[in-house]
């Protein structure tokens, strides 16, 4: 849900309470499930609630996200029977899992392929400059298609996908950028 304000708090509150429902059901359960069955109850329950549109709401601010990243915390350390004070990257690595910050920047990765590589509308088209356009010079970054960054003067502009975006675009090796989408997806 998008408020009439542009403002996705309301849909992160609904997936605040979603999730947290979810966490008292992961730990009232986990100790009546075989190993693999709490990962599928977490692609079901919680990762298709977290996935939905998390492109658009996933670029919020960090104080936004702290109350549902805990909640998505919680539920990894049930799923691992782990205590609520222990490391959590080793967790998420066990699991073979992303963070809700990874999971934003894995789609905003998969629209920037799908951008490159399909054939988007126009006004997509306009969103990005490559460098080669800006300057004619044969940096490193223009000869792999870098993508020019936008400069940004406030935190909303910081957070759009005119300015993410390229910074996303350019962590990805390039080798991946031909890639199907399917195969990208998978391989990010």
């Amino acid at each position: 849900m998008i408020n009439v304000l542009g403002q996705w708090s309301d849909h992160i509150t609904n997936l605040e309470k979603t999730i947290s429902r979810s966490v008292g059901i992961f730990y009232r359960i986990r100790h009546y499930l075989n190993e693999r069955a709490p990962e599928s109850l977490y692609f079901s329950i919680v990762y298709s609630h977290l996935q939905y549109a998390i492109g658009s709401w996933g670029g919020v601010g960090k104080t936004s996200l702290r109350r549902l990243t805990v909640l998505h915390n919680k539920i990894i350390k049930a799923m691992t029977y782990s205590s609520l004070r222990s490391k959590l990257d080793p967790q998420y690595k066990y699991l073979n899992l992303l963070k809700v910050k990874d999971l934003y920047n894995l789609e905003i990765g998969k629209i920037m392929h799908k951008i490159h590589f399909a054939n988007p509308p126009d006004n997509f088209k306009q969103l990005f400059t490559s460098l080669n356009q800006i300057h004619s010079y044969a940096t490193r970054s223009a000869t792999r298609g870098a993508l020019f960054w936008q400069a940004a003067s406030n935190q909303y502009g910081k957070r759009s996908l005119k300015h993410i975006g390229p910074k996303i675009w350019d962590c990805i090796d390039p080798s991946l950028y031909e890639l199907s989408s399917f195969t990208f997806k998978k391989t990010l």
